[in-house]
């Protein structure tokens, strides 16, 4: 009886197994979310909000692309989701004024709601920093208080940034 009861079970297991396995062959795409890869212009930008459209802190690490509006295909792309440089890392200079080499980033901010910068595009985040007695603002952000004396000036690191060609894959 016992033996009867094993074999049923293992066939409605292997039963299981089977069905299971058929249906995922017919979504391939399940495993792939959020893969592509993407030539575009880079920008830079500091200051402004403290706060992303993606709703979280913006620190060093982070990008800008457009709104959804723009229909652009990176618009699309789920807040959080790490891209990385594949020509060459960018350089960021944190607080201390140490400069660094970065080639992850990640999506978690908004930018360029006219859509002039070109499909792809992003928008890197230099930080909030600026030396003791320098206004808080910066051309081409919205003026905040998001920002934080420091042995360096984010909005000047932006700017000479400038516009650079990146490509960029993900995850």
């Amino acid at each position: 009886m016992g033996s009867i009861l094993m074999r049923r079970l293992r066939k409605s297991r292997l039963m299981t197994f089977l069905v299971v396995g058929a249906w995922l062959s017919l979504f391939p795409f399940l495993g792939a979310a959020n893969v592509f890869a993407y030539d575009g212009n880079s920008t830079g930008y500091a200051f402004g909000n403290a706060t992303g459209a993606s709703g979280g802190t913006l620190t060093l690490g982070y990008v800008a692309n457009h709104p959804p509006a723009c229909g652009d295909p990176l618009s699309n792309v789920a807040w959080g989701t790490q891209i990385t440089i594949q020509n060459g890392p960018i350089q960021l200079i944190s607080s201390s004024g140490t400069a660094y080499s970065q080639y992850q980033f990640y999506i978690e901010d908004n930018g360029d709601p006219a859509c002039a910068e070109g499909t792809n595009w992003i928008d890197v985040y230099f930080g909030q920093y600026l030396f003791p007695g320098d206004v808080c603002h910066c051309p081409g952000s919205p003026d905040g208080n998001a920002c934080e004396q420091a042995s360096t000036n984010s909005c000047t690191n932006a700017a000479n940034y400038g516009n650079h060609f990146v490509s960029y894959t993900s995850p």
